[in-house]
């Protein structure tokens, strides 16, 4: 059980063990070629039936793909900037993630070594770590509740808390009402948006996980890519002030999977923090851009570190919380 105040604040890192792209990755796949039909396996972009499914033109689609690929910047940040390709880039977007959503993929169990190997996956789950260490022995749903974890994420899939619903259900058999009021204690927020509410969220405008991608769960779900214009501040976005919240509640800080974008960073003001612990994995981030966050302060004015060496990890997350930092 987690009994200090938590926050998770994940990138896309934290994604990429379940499948899904890192920022430069969604990227290339968003750009990859319209009708492109590889020998072997499913093509790599969209094709241009796909794309009048949901209502785009697919001439439209490529001045799109041009104008990304050129600005050589996040799906996200281009979007913030280039206002005339909004809804096209929220569909690309949606496109894009939605067939990687795959329960199969969160358990892996029944997956074998070689399958898990042509998804450049690995059978560690730092899902299954976590989950681990929210729970106690005997499982009771009033326990579960009683855990001190909030999570802040800039990711669009809805991994996490599809796997946590999984979890509970499977380990206890509650009454259904019971799995939302026990997930609502551990709050995930979206700060940009998600692919949409799962069906023990809202019956009513659901989009499932395990949807493929279709035409109809596309269309449903881009409208809840929510991201902030420039221009805008961030004091207009809920989630961000939520974010603000409990970062300032917090006891313990850990950013997972994150690539430290500037614009982020700065969104989530973390130069307010008091002295808070903070922890993060730098798996894969380059030199440059390590130095950048080691020399980040809290509080303006003054040279005390965000993160400090120590607490810089270069591993995966599922070896931080499983070797190194365990969260309970």
């Amino acid at each position: 059980m987690i009994t200090k105040k938590t926050v998770l604040i994940l990138g896309a890192g934290a994604s990429v063990p379940y499948g899904f792209p890192t920022g430069k990755e969604l990227v290339r796949k968003i750009c990859a070629s319209i009708d492109t039909y590889p020998s072997v396996g499913p093509p790599m972009g969209v094709t241009s039936n796909q794309l009048r499914e949901i209502d785009v033109d697919p001439e439209y689609y490529r001045h799109f793909q041009t104008a990304l690929d050129e600005a050589q910047m996040s799906v996200d940040a281009f979007l913030e900037n280039r206002k005339q390709y909004d809804e096209v880039g929220r569909k690309a977007i949606a496109l894009a993630l939605l067939p990687l959503e795959k329960t199969s993929v969160l358990f892996r169990n029944k997956i074998s070594n070689d399958a898990l190997e042509t998804l450049k996956l690995k059978r560690e789950s730092w899902y299954q770590t976590l989950w681990e260490q929210l729970i106690s022995s005997p499982f009771s749903i009033d326990k579960f509740k009683q855990n001190k974890l909030s999570v802040i994420t800039f990711n669009y899939d809805r991994s996490l808390e599809h796997y946590l619903y999984r979890a509970i259900k499977s380990v206890s058999d509650p009454p259904e009402y019971e799995i939302p009021n026990a997930l609502n204690t551990i709050p995930i927020f979206h700060v940009y948006g998600s692919l949409g509410p799962l069906a023990w969220q809202s019956n009513d405008t659901e989009i499932p996980y395990d949807s493929n991608g279709n035409s109809n769960a596309v269309m449903r779900s881009y409208t809840n890519i929510d991201l902030i214009r420039t221009g805008n501040t961030e004091e207009v976005s809920p989630a961000f002030q939520k974010s603000h919240e409990l970062l300032a509640e917090s006891e313990r800080i850990f950013f997972l999977g994150f690539g430290f974008d500037e614009t982020n960073m700065r969104r989530l003001r973390l130069e307010q923090l008091s002295q808070r612990r903070v922890f993060a994995t730098c798996l894969g981030l380059d030199i440059s851009k390590k130095i950048i966050v080691l020399n980040l302060t809290k509080w303006k004015g003054t040279h005390y570190p965000l993160i400090k060496k120590e607490d810089f990890h270069d591993v995966n997350i599922y070896e931080l919380f499983h070797k190194i930092r365990p969260l309970a």
